[in-house]
């Protein structure tokens, strides 16, 4: 309006300044930092992975059960937990677990780092034929934001989702077939056992049971053409589309030192699938060098106090025999030392890897740190740790947004004041004489 003695030229009826005038400013400058404040917040979100995103079963049988191992990967830099769950018409068929067998709904992932999860479909025994759908979800778990546990360091975030889809067809037709994907051995020591591993995968529909034989020779002039030993194996079981290692052992005692081969037949339902000849010395012991790599030290379960966590350490042996190793901890609250641990001892094959497992007794709340390494043929590896905060019932001092790190809040700060500078120019824009 215009007013009398006055040549300037108002946006509205009320005075510059006065209370109206500001309110929707005001309003859309707090909706604005808000929505500013929760973008940031999102940049620094958990980040998960899952490979293979898709599973098919094209020829289950009822009654049969199959597995799929998948790799969940934590693609931040902070340990973070991670649930599985399934949903859909396939829901009650499937079960999650570890490599170990134990049932998993819930896991602990180090920073850029991954864990195998085992797959199990049971197909009841009264299911029609047909396709079968579902979506298998592996979620991040927020941190609390209260009470409860949380790794410490870790910002609080949004969980995210991300699904690997399933899809089943159930027939009644019967199918026993495999094949041999390879056939291993390696140079051993005087004491210590030859390995011999067969990489079996069942690509039948029905459990395979292959039948193993091998037959140890001494190479050289003075070698026999008998062998000097043999056996057979047909106790292992492998599952519908599943892959399996098969481990036979020969123990060395009492064969010198020399040139050997075996000879490994590899037979299902009384059809020869492969046979092949390896090559391998027995050596002076300490011929071979012992090496391993400590991958990582993670924890399994759901902290609280009074209750257990599994400690799992993750060994690699890179050395050119196969070695026994066990992972030695100590814990530590509040910075005191309060206990050790320790894994049973597990032999590692050449080029494998073993989860060394052991449990952990949360007495107290406080700040807890597992720290170890693993022992291997009397080597040791370097040490790794893992932190955890646990407390009972108490309230931590937080912020009025705690999902809110602080460079977030700093970033929206300044860009709230950028956009308060962007209004008040408006505001002077609108008066023009």
């Amino acid at each position: 309006m215009k007013r009398e003695g006055d040549d300037e030229r108002w946006t509205g009826d009320d005075e510059p300044g006065a209370p109206g005038s500001l309110i929707a400013p005001a309003l859309s400058l707090l909706l604005l930092s808000l929505l500013l404040l929760i973008t940031v917040a999102n940049i620094d979100a958990v980040g998960v992975g899952v490979v293979p995103s898709r599973v098919s079963i094209a020829d289950a049988t009822r009654g049969g059960e199959y597995e799929q191992v998948v790799n969940v990967y934590n693609t931040d830099t902070m340990a973070t937990s991670f649930r599985i769950y399934a949903t859909g018409e396939l829901q009650s068929w499937i079960s999650f677990h570890d490599l170990e067998g134990n049932r998993l709904t819930e896991m602990s992932i180090p920073g850029k780092s991954h864990r195998k999860v085992l797959m199990v479909f049971k197909i009841p025994g009264d299911a029609p034929s047909g396709s079968y759908n579902s979506t298998v979800y592996v979620e991040s778990i927020p941190a609390p934001a209260q009470g409860g546990t949380r790794v410490k360091g870790a910002t609080a975030h949004v969980g995210i989702q991300v699904p690997v889809e399933v899809s089943i067809q159930v027939t009644g037709e019967e199918n026993l077939s495999g094949i041999v994907q390879g056939v291993t051995a390696g140079d051993t020591e005087q004491g210590y056992p030859l390995m011999i591993t067969v990489l079996f995968r069942n690509t039948g529909n029905v459990i395979a049971r292959p039948v193993i034989e091998v037959a140890i020779y001494r190479e050289g002039a003075d070698a026999g053409a008998a062998p000097v030993s043999s056996f057979y194996t047909d106790d292992e079981m492998v599952k519908p589309h599943a892959m399996k290692e098969i481990t036979l052992t020969w123990d060395t005692d009492g064969h010198p030192v020399g040139d050997y081969r075996a000879d490994v037949a590899v037979s299902l339902a009384g059809k020869l699938l492969n046979r092949s000849e390896i090559p391998f010395k027995i050596l002076e012991r300490g011929a071979l060098t012992r090496s391993g790599i400590f991958r990582s030290l993670s924890y399994e379960g759901k902290p609280e106090v009074g209750g257990w966590i599994k400690v799992l350490a993750t060994f690699e042996n890179t050395g050119m025999i196969s070695t026994k190793a066990k992972f030695s901890g100590e814990v530590y609250r509040d910075g005191e030392l309060v206990g050790v641990i320790k894994s049973e001892e597990l032999e590692v094959p050449v080029r494998e890897s073993r989860v060394l497992t052991s449990y952990l007794k949360l007495d107290a709340p406080g700040e807890y740190n597992i720290s170890g390494y693993v022992l291997y043929e009397g080597k040791k590896t370097g040490t790794r740790d893992i932190q955890l905060e646990l407390t009972q019932g108490g309230r931590k001092s937080r912020s009025l947004l705690p999902w809110i790190d602080a460079p977030g809040t700093l970033i929206a700060l300044l860009l709230s004041i950028l956009i308060l500078l962007i209004y008040r120019r408006r505001g002077v824009k609108n008066r023009k004489v």
